[in-house]
């Protein structure tokens, strides 16, 4: 095989690998709203913009918390604190890829993904 011929498959190998990289991103992301959930080795769990280049980060950020309820001990309520709202008020949160246990996409209609939508 000639040289010519040998760098014409490699681009047209890198150019599949890049269609079919975005065609799986997109079809994972049907159902999906613009929102990720992260899950750190602290146990911490933010919500919010994930992008993954060049490095993790997270804009729109809000760290989920379970609280108990003042008027039922019994109970525990769900809540989404802005960080932005925080005394270091980041516009955005940059993440060790190494501290992350769990990430995943929200879904559209989901109680988070609303709640985000109303704000």
């Amino acid at each position: 095989m000639s040289k010519r011929n040998i760098i014409i498959t490699i681009i047209v190998v890198l150019i599949v690998a890049v269609v079919i990289t975005i065609t799986a991103n997109f079809l994972a992301r049907q159902g999906s709203s613009e929102y990720s959930l992260v899950k750190l080795t602290t146990g911490e769990l933010y919500v919010g913009r994930l992008s993954w280049f060049p490095r993790p980060a997270m804009r729109n950020a809000h760290l989920f918390q379970i609280t108990a309820d003042p008027e039922d001990a019994t109970k525990q309520n769900p809540q989404l604190m802005p960080v932005s709202e925080s005394l270091w008020a980041p516009k955005v949160i940059y993440f060790n890829p190494e501290q992350i246990v769990i990430r995943g996409h929200i879904g559209k209609d989901s109680a988070i993904a609303k709640t985000l939508r109303g704000k």
